[in-house]
This record gives C-alpha cells, sequence and structure tokens, in this order.
C-alpha cells in the first residue's frame, strides 16, 4: 500500500506521493501547517525505517510506516498550541486505528522463515507437507 494515499485519506488533503509535491505546501507553512507536519513525519519515518532495513530489521509491511508516524507526531505534539496539537491529535488516533486495520501479510524472507519452520515441524512428526507450501 502507498502510505502517501493512506496519510492523504486520514488528513483528507491531497498532498502528492513524491517530494516536489509535499515540499511544494512547506512554501505556506502557516496556511499548511498541520499537512506539513504530518509530511515531515511521514519522511522522518521513511528515512527512519530505511535505516533500519540496513540494521537488520525486517520490513513486516506499511503498518510499521504508520505506527512509526504516530509515534513520531506524540513526541512532537508539545511543540505546537493546543489548537494544532488538539487537531494534530484527533488525526493520530485516526492514523492508529488505519494502523489497526491494515492486514500484516508476511512477505519475503520472513514468509519463507515461517513457511520453511511449519514445514520442518511436519516432517519431524513423519506428516506430509501441506499442499501449497515450499
Amino acid at each position: 500500500m502507498n502510505v502517501w494515499k493512506l496519510v492523504a485519506e486520514v488528513i483528507d488533503v491531497n498532498i502528492g506521493s513524491d517530494y516536489e509535491s509535499v515540499a511544494k505546501l512547506w512554501v505556506a507553512n502557516k496556511k499548511h501547517l498541520v499537512t506539513n507536519v504530518i509530511s515531515s513525519a511521514v519522511l522522518w519515518s521513511l528515512w527512519k525505517l530505511r535505516n533500519e532495513c540496513f540494521q537488520g530489521v525486517l520490513w513486516l509491511g506499511t503498518r510499521m510506516v504508520l505506527i512509526m508516524i504516530t509515534n513520531i507526531l506524540r513526541g512532537w505534539l508539545s511543540m505546537f498550541k493546543q489548537e494544532v496539537g488538539v487537531l494534530l491529535e484527533s488525526i493520530i488516533v485516526k492514523m492508529e486505528e488505519l494502523s489497526r486495520h491494515l492486514a500484516q501479510i508476511p512477505s519475503g524472507r520472513r514468509r519463507w522463515q515461517q513457511l520453511h519452520h511449519h514445514n520442518w515441524f511436519h516432517r519431524s512428526l513423519g506428516l506430509q507437507q501441506m499442499p501449497g507450501v515450499i
């Protein structure tokens, strides 16, 4: 799933899907303050998760990004005036609800490990391999 599309649905603003479309809103920061804060949290989350992938953290899906975005936004709440904080809090709650509803489908190496372990377990018990599984 595209993180930018999910965030755009939550905040009800088409923020685009690339750096230039996001950055164009920074020029009018007073008008787009909340959108800019959220897009900054998205960019920061993507950067941090990118770095974590090089440190051996397995990618588990878009839900990881949404959770990191909400954690970052919660950490930033105290920097804003109350009215902005209240608006950000409502958006954080919506993102948390969305992250709970996203299905986390194992992929790549993790999925292979799960299937491999499952088959090893069945073979060790003398059971047949499950159809459609490695």
